[in-house]
């Protein structure tokens, strides 16, 4: 692309455009500087000469004169017939809102839209008419942009408000703000369980936990809603019944970018659905493959879950692991690795990236031509404070911690969320401070926190003790001659206490029967005197208890091997 820019009529302060020119001119494009104080007469012949792609003027004097030349400008540029390239803008905060008032310019950057702003716009611009080029990633899925926003990752933040008119009003200031690529829409209870059963749901409960949507037609304004600004990409939460017509209603009507599916959650074991464990995982596995047939992008939302109730992190991992290997196995070609930070509260920030970074160790060669892993970190709510302003100072921390796995997304919690729910307000501000964050991260060479020893140590250790206890999940299948994928096999890892938290009441469908602590920042799984015990001790002790089966530590160990080849 062929990009003119200068500083508009008496503004002789050049150097934002330059710097516009030097990104621009790093991404390849063809730059030439016009220089401070260019005249009207200046650029309007220098746009004949060189019939650049895109012209870029900057302006930072008084917001009253600065009407005056904008005004100037377009009735000159319009009388000479040169609209149909991009035009690009920079200014003070006062002067750009009047640069936006005329809804001439395709881009318009402040000082508060940042490097990553004009680096979006840079790698998505081309020439085309002057219905503007925000009209344009309407043409990308979740992929196409990940590649266009490549190296900054999209930010995801959820919203849903107790109205479907309140959500529909915040999506439009959301998008306008142009900070958020992707809002995933998060419904209340009664439209995850009961959207196509009205006579089951609870006026009484309407609104509660996220947006009462009860129709295909409430969920088509909540899309046309979002097109606008910068055109944010929708999801929805999946569901906790009915999952693939669901599924089918949101590609339908939101045109759904990914889909968030558990394995063993939303059920009768945490009480968030009907349906009972096995049940669920086979349908859940329906839905996910339902998924990879149309090629939607899917994610596993298990392993936070695991910890959120404080389960050791070696069941982290491992289900990390279950996870992607059971998406592939089921034909997702995009898996989304969701990396749940600061969970439980507790965990320190060396062993909690040890623990991300075992999973990944264990996902990442999944990897091949027909199946790729998006890293998507997000910060954990259970760590956030209470007080607004310092939880604000945990997000930006958080996020430089989660830069350290080089992320493809990041999923932005609210800064409010451990007070109150989000509003707009709230999503633009916190994906403002996490955008900040990225742009240092990325500009600025920081210390590779992966190297510190005593991460590596952990890491290291992490992915022998899970590789036990994959191993050992898949000697449940050998013995009922399964798919260690399985429904039944994957219910029976939870029945017999190999996948199993505090958290769980015993004598349900779940073993209950574990205990964990928090030791020097990481969570483990103890003995009844409160010493950390090792996974093959643990499992062997599971295995030997249940119907008087007997796993050796040699076969159990070596389970792993095999299902390393899926």
């Amino acid at each position: 692309m062929r990009i003119v820019a200068g500083s508009l009529a008496k503004c002789v302060h050049v150097w934002g455009v330059h710097h516009f020119l030097s990104l621009a001119a790093s991404r390849g494009h063809e730059t030439h500087f016009l220089g401070p104080a260019a005249t009207i007469p200046d650029i309007v012949a220098a746009i004949r000469a060189r019939d650049p792609d895109c012209v870029a003027l900057s302006y930072r004097l008084t917001p009253e004169t600065a009407r005056h030349a904008i005004a100037e400008f377009i009735q000159a540029i319009t009388a000479a017939g040169l609209e149909s390239r991009l035009y690009a803008f920079a200014g003070t905060t006062p002067v750009a809102e009047i640069a936006r008032e005329f809804g001439f310019f395709d881009a318009v950057f402040d000082g508060t839209s940042g490097e990553r702003a004009v680096e979006d716009f840079l790698s998505r611009a081309h020439p085309r008419p002057r219905d503007g080029m925000q009209a344009g990633l309407a043409e990308l899925n979740l992929v196409g942009r990940l590649r266009a926003r490549a190296p900054y990752p999209l930010l995801r933040h959820h919203f849903g408000r107790p109205t479907v008119e309140e959500t529909i009003a915040g999506i439009e200031q959301i998008a306008d703000a142009g900070v958020l690529d992707v809002i995933c829409i998060g419904t209340d209870q009664d439209a995850q369980e009961n959207f196509f059963n009205p006579e089951r749901q609870n006026a009484g409960q309407k609104g509660a936990g996220g947006v009462p949507v009860r129709t295909e037609e409430d969920l088509r304004r909540l899309y046309r809603a979002s097109r606008r600004g910068n055109h944010p990409l929708l999801r929805a939460y999946c569901g906790t019944r009915d999952l693939v017509p669901l599924a089918d209603v949101y590609q339908r009507t939101i045109s759904l970018c990914s889909a968030g599916i558990p394995i063993f959650w939303y059920n009768t074991l945490d009480g968030r659905g009907p349906m009972g464990l096995e049940e669920s995982i086979r349908e859940h596995q329906r839905t996910i493959a339902w998924h990879g047939e149309r090629d939607i992008p899917v994610e596993i939302l298990d392993s936070h879950q695991w910890a959120m109730r404080t389960a050791h992190d070696v069941v982290f991992v491992a289900s990390a692991y279950i996870s992607a290997s059971l998406c592939k196995h089921l034909g997702v070609g995009h898996y989304i690795a969701q990396l749940m930070f600061n969970t439980p509260a507790g965990a320190s920030f060396k062993m909690d990236l040890a623990k991300i970074l075992a999973a990944l160790e264990l996902v990442m060669p999944l990897e091949d031509d027909g199946f790729s892993v998006i890293r998507m970190p997000r910060a954990g709510l259970v760590s956030f404070p209470p007080d607004e302003d310092e939880a604000k100072g945990f997000l930006a921390c958080s996020t430089m911690l989660q830069m350290a796995v080089q992320p493809h997304m990041i999923n932005v919690v609210g800064y409010s969320e451990a007070n109150r729910a989000v509003t707009h307000r709230e999503v633009i501000e916190s994906c403002k401070i996490v955008r900040r964050v990225v742009e240092s991260a990325l500009s600025t060479p920081f210390p590779d926190m992966r190297a510190d020893p005593d991460v590596v140590r952990r890491r290291d250790h992490l992915v022998r003790e899970a590789r036990v206890l994959i191993g050992a999940i898949q000697e449940l299948a050998d013995r009922s001659g399964d798919e260690w994928l399985s429904p039944g096999n994957l219910a029976s890892a939870v029945h017999t206490g190999l996948l199993d938290t505090p958290q769980f009441r015993a004598g349900g469908e779940a073993r209950g029967t574990i205990v964990t602590r928090m030791i020097d920042g990481c969570v483990e799984a103890v003995d009844p005197c409160g010493h950390p015990i090792g996974e093959e001790e643990r499992v062997r002790g599971i295995l030997a208890s249940d119907a008087g089966r007997v796993v050796q530590t040699a076969s159990v160990a070596g389970g792993f091997r095999a299902a390393a080849a899926v």
